[in-house]
């Protein structure tokens, strides 16, 4: 009966999708993720035309809060939405229909997919931060929990995996960056303390040499994970940061500000001692 009522959820879920792609609408961007040659937006009216538009979910309290794409051996290549309707989405990308729904007793801020083959079991494991203080790592597959991380004081905005797997950062409310080894989860391995607010975007470098973490506006904190995250590289803005990301190669470090008269995007170039 409960594997009925998912599979109804999940048909319901579907009709919504397909029944918003036949209209175009005018959005405005809140939510973007890229990676090789996909790129996906969560929009709000206003503001840009797009040649694909869809309903996540038909709650009124549904913002998507969060975007990744991942590719995994269970589910391939898709896409998962973190949404203020406590739910954790992941859809396949070529067809655009739902794969699978875990709902959790709290809004859901982000959720990010642990790499491929790092071997915990099972199906791929997600990390989901939201508006509970306990991180959650939860099997996509059967949406049973594997562990809960606790440490974090207040809700948490950001998550994100080492590309090996074993360490995943967590960034909270209470501005701290707090980077667990799963191996040995019962403490955080480093607690990272921010300059001024919650640390609200995460990335680890592509070669996992560096952690970046966010702060919602002027702030940007690089650490060096050789070191075991005790050297930090501080990057003073101006306004507020609208995300950030490496490149590929891990040579460029970007830095995108959201702000009404000096929107930009912030490039900087990785130097021989291992700073950016």
């Amino acid at each position: 009966q409960q594997h009925m009522q998912q599979q109804g959820q999940l048909g319901e879920q579907q009709q919504a999708w397909q029944q918003a792609s036949r209209h175009k609408q005018r959005h405005r961007v809140q939510q973007q993720c890229a990676r090789h040659d996909c790129l996906l937006g969560s929009a709000g009216p206003a503001a840009a035309e797009v040649l694909h538009s869809c309903r996540v979910t038909q709650s009124e309290n549904g913002i998507t809060n969060g975007i990744e794409i991942f590719n995994s051996c269970s589910y391939g290549h898709c896409v998962m939405t973190s949404n203020n309707d406590c739910c954790v989405r992941i859809f396949d990308i070529e067809g655009c229909c739902p794969r699978q729904r875990v709902s959790f007793p709290f809004a859901v801020n982000y959720s990010t997919v642990r790499p491929d083959g790092s071997g915990l079991g099972g199906g791929p494991v997600m990390a989901v931060v939201g508006d509970d203080p306990i991180a959650w790592l939860v099997d996509c597959r059967s949406g049973l929990e594997v562990m809960k991380l606790k440490g974090h004081g207040d809700y948490s905005f950001a998550a994100a995996w080492h590309p090996a797997g074993h360490l995943l950062a967590t960034g909270n409310q209470d501005s701290t960056t707090r980077v667990w080894d799963i191996r040995q989860n019962s403490t955080p391995l480093a607690v990272l303390a921010g300059s001024m607010g919650a640390i609200r975007s995460l990335r680890f470098s592509p070669d996992g040499a560096f952690l970046a973490a966010a702060e919602p506006a002027d702030f940007v904190h690089v650490y060096d994970v050789g070191l075991g995250f005790s050297s930090v590289q501080e990057i003073d803005l101006f306004g507020e940061v609208a995300g950030i990301s490496f490149s590929p190669d891990a040579e460029a470090f970007f830095v995108a500000i959201a702000d009404t008269l000096y929107s930009s995007l912030v490039q900087f170039q990785r130097v021989e001692r291992q700073e950016f």
